[in-house]
């Protein structure tokens, strides 16, 4: 037997093993959803981290390639 002692009215109970099992599952199941959804939460914030950085990475190669371009026809200008 196992005594439990409530955390809101403080009141002390004894429960067998079976109860005992029963509450340690149900606790042990809530934690493991608590933790689950924040995993899912950091995920989803690096997943869109990681979208803005690539994004990024495009912009600055167009920017690049569009800077090449207009100084290639800038130097033809010049030639004609």
């Amino acid at each position: 037997m196992h005594e439990i002692k409530c955390p809101n009215c403080g009141q002390v109970f004894q429960v067998d093993e079976t109860g005992y099992a029963e509450i340690v599952r149900q606790i042990h199941d809530v934690e493991f959803e608590k933790e689950l959804e924040q995993r899912v939460k950091e995920l989803e914030k690096s997943s869109q981290n990681d979208m803005r950085i690539a994004k990024l990475e495009q912009e600055n190669k167009h920017r690049d390639a569009m800077t090449r371009k207009d100084n290639e026809l800038s130097e033809k200008d010049k030639i004609i």
